[in-house]
């Protein structure tokens, strides 16, 4: 969620097409990881930079749009929320982001205390779901896939029944389609469906377009008959947890699942 966000910002706010760089470094001594994503500045940077230590702080603020203290007519620098759930998320997990602007780049920062994890997975010995239970799940980031892979062999789903999809636009774009046919050609099953809420559709740099997962969701219910939407618990997966956020997941959705 951090990385990707990270990235998506560089993409929307730096140089058009310019090179973006992630650097990570683990520091053994202290159990500290450090990730930094580097970009080349984009419209209104000079603008960011007159503004001193103000801009970096009001990046991670609530709601604050730094185009109304730049001045500038472009609102292309809205941080909007996705920086303040950025520092959420940091804060949760015991540590801090920061961003800064440089004449020639802009650098956003991430330390968090982190363990190095080299156990092998264990079974699921105290929580499994019924047999026959698909687990269905679709996120646009790789890490965030393979850590949905784990969580579903540790609720007891085998590998040979999960479908895990987001890696292209293909299959983000089919997804409501894809579960819809799926579920109808299982009839005998039951299904577990984890949708993240932001799918990012697109090139990343044009075309951008982002798929609310929680609209699949309710896109899937609506189009399934109701003895084949009884057979599925549907969970939208984000990493904002507002009031008004979670009123819109289950409104649409059976449930939510936490995103950190």
């Amino acid at each position: 969620c951090i990385h990707g966000n990270a990235i998506r910002n560089a993409l929307k706010y730096g140089e058009k097409g310019g090179p973006i760089r992630t650097e990570a470094t683990y520091y053994f001594e202290t159990g500290w990881l450090e990730m930094k994503v580097i970009n080349l500045p984009g419209p209104g940077h000079a603008q960011l930079i007159a503004m001193g230590p103000r801009a970096s702080e009001l990046v991670f603020s609530h709601g604050t749009r730094l185009h109304k203290d730049s001045h500038s007519n472009q609102r292309s620098h809205s941080a909007g929320d996705g920086a303040w759930i950025m520092h959420k998320c940091a804060t949760i997990l015991g540590g801090s982001v920061q961003i800064t602007f440089e004449e020639d780049h802009t650098e956003f920062v991430f330390r968090a205390p982190c363990k190095v994890y080299d156990a092998p997975l264990r079974e699921a010995d105290h929580f499994h779901l019924p047999s026959g239970v698909w687990g269905i799940a679709i996120d646009d980031s790789k890490i965030q896939r393979k850590l949905l892979r784990r969580f579903f062999v540790h609720a007891g789903i085998q590998e040979h029944h999960q479908i895990i999809l987001g890696q292209n636009n293909e299959e983000i774009s089919s997804f409501v389609e894809f579960v819809v046919d799926f579920i109808k050609r299982h009839p005998d099953n039951l299904f577990l469906v984890i949708v993240d809420e932001n799918l990012e559709l697109g090139d990343g740099i044009s075309n951008h377009e982002t798929i609310s997962g929680s609209e699949c969701i309710q896109r899937i219910r609506v189009t399934l008959d109701s003895e084949n939407e009884k057979k599925m618990l549907a969970l939208v997966r984000s990493a904002n947890d507002s009031p008004q956020d979670l009123a819109i997941y289950t409104s649409r959705a059976h449930g939510y699942m936490p995103k950190v």
